[in-house]
């Protein structure tokens, strides 16, 4: 295609399967290895822990570019397994899991962008970890559920002018767990699931005690024009409770949570190398603001 370019390196293929479907009777290479000459000196050698039950594993390392406008490096990788996880009420589910994840991604949208960088006005995010699974009740109850978890070192909106307003985001973290079909949500913190080996692997772990929830937290810093400065700890989190009134009657609610840890601000005329600043400034602030908004009765 043209002005689109893909490049696929170290591509692997991985299956443990068993002729019965029974995942706790796939072989466990971990336990005993197994290796297999390919000629001359090479060789394979199977490894997997059977603790995965049955799995189909693809990933390689990407080089892509569309159009000048986006490019993604970095290794990605997607997998077809089984999973006994406990849900958030306790109980245990046989789920069908499809993931796909990535580790140390670089992504670059904007204009003039190739795979080492962004060379007009756009955003740089570098540094990526991520992992998305959607998840299906192997026992055809009907459950369904998706998830994702994803953490960048650091994300910059690059072009002229832009490195004096905003200086780059770091330390940025999202969470997502969700119940596609009203059942409770998959319980992580209690049965956790890793995608990939090594330093490609990724985990879930999020507390089921959350609900459905969806958050963001990310450091960051602000610069207008030298006038207004703050710079600190921003989160934002979506989830439905069930909260108790004044009258002691639950209703379900859906909560936007909005926190900031360790903001420092200041809103004046800064100082200079003969006058001192002049301004209001604020130092090591804690913030939070709940927005609750009734769903049921």
């Amino acid at each position: 295609v043209e002005n689109v370019s893909l490049e696929v390196q170290d591509f692997t293929i991985a299956v443990n399967g068993v002729s019965d479907g029974d995942a706790n009777a796939v072989i466990n290479y971990q336990a005993q290895p197994l290796t297999i000459g390919t000629g001359g000196t090479g060789s394979i050698s199977f490894d997997f822990d059977g603790a995965k039950g049955l799995f189909v594993e693809i990933g390689g390392t990407l080089s892509l570019n569309l159009f000048g406008v986006f490019a993604l490096t970095g290794y990605l990788g997607l997998s077809r397994r089984t999973e006994d996880l406990s849900l958030a009420t306790g109980t245990t589910q046989s789920v069908d899991l499809l993931t796909f994840y990535g580790t140390n991604l670089n992504a670059y949208a904007g204009t003039s962008v190739t795979t080492s960088g962004v060379d007009g006005l756009g955003l740089a995010i570098e540094s990526i970890d991520f992992a998305v699974a959607f998840g299906q009740a192997a026992d055809g109850s009907g459950g369904q559920w998706a998830s994702l978890v994803a953490d960048a070192a650091s994300a910059t909106i690059v072009g002229p002018g832009m490195g004096d307003i905003f200086a780059p985001f770091e330390n940025i973290e999202v969470m997502l767990n969700q119940s596609l079909s009203g059942a409770p949500v998959i319980d992580f913190k209690t049965t956790p699931v890793t995608l990939g080996e090594g330093d490609s692997a990724v985990s879930f772990n999020i507390d089921g005690a959350l609900g459905n929830t969806f958050s963001i937290g990310v450091d960051a810093s602000l610069n207008l024009d030298d006038f207004f400065t703050a710079s600190g700890r921003f989160a934002f989190s979506f989830s439905e409770e069930m909260v108790t009134l004044q009258d002691s009657t639950t209703t379900e609610v859906s909560l936007v949570s909005i926190s900031a840890t360790g903001i420092d601000a200041f809103a004046g005329v800064p100082a200079t190398e003969t006058t001192p600043a002049s301004g209001l400034t604020l130092e090591s602030v804690d913030l939070a603001l709940t927005l609750a908004t009734e769903t049921s009765g």
